[in-house]
């Protein structure tokens, strides 16, 4: 009997603190991201990013623009957080482009083609939350795309 009141017990605790994280500590709202890129190898590059966040699921616009590509282009990705494991979230998610662009010189459009060769690949990537409060969310993109980004809680939808 003993037992089965600790297995229930712990149960309730261990579900109850997964709803807690789902609810209270996961992000949700509306997150906007924009980024600024001057390298030797793929010139001035601007990456504007627009994320909803609810319930476990998000939507997110990308508008890209920078050297290589003639004017700018627009990516939507959705999907949803399909597992939480040591730290990172496993999205499942789909990319397509909403807005292509032609490119103009190949060896400068790293960033854009990336993003082509996402959509074409269709993976779930993983991605790791170094920081979250109620209006700043620092993520770690490692397996996707090597680096950090930094996301600000927007008071409304954009």
């Amino acid at each position: 009997m003993r037992s089965l009141t600790l297995f229930v017990f712990s149960n309730i605790i261990f579900f109850g603190s997964i709803l807690y994280h789902h609810y209270f500590i996961a992000p949700s709202g509306y997150y906007i991201s924009e980024l600024y890129e001057k390298t030797k190898e793929n010139g001035s590059w601007h990456v504007l990013t627009k994320n909803i966040i609810e319930n476990g699921s998000f939507a997110a616009e990308i508008y890209i623009e920078g050297d290589g590509i003639e004017g700018m282009a627009v990516f939507r990705n959705t999907g949803s957080f399909s597992t939480f494991k040591n730290g990172e979230y496993k999205l499942d998610s789909k990319l397509i482009p909403i807005q292509e662009t032609k490119i103009n010189n190949i060896e400068k459009a790293a960033p854009y083609t990336n993003l082509l060769y996402r959509v074409k690949k269709n993976h779930s990537p993983k991605i790791k939350i170094i920081y979250y409060n109620k209006e700043i969310v620092i993520i770690d993109l490692g397996e996707t795309l090597e680096y950090k980004q930094l996301y600000f809680k927007s008071p409304k939808e954009y």
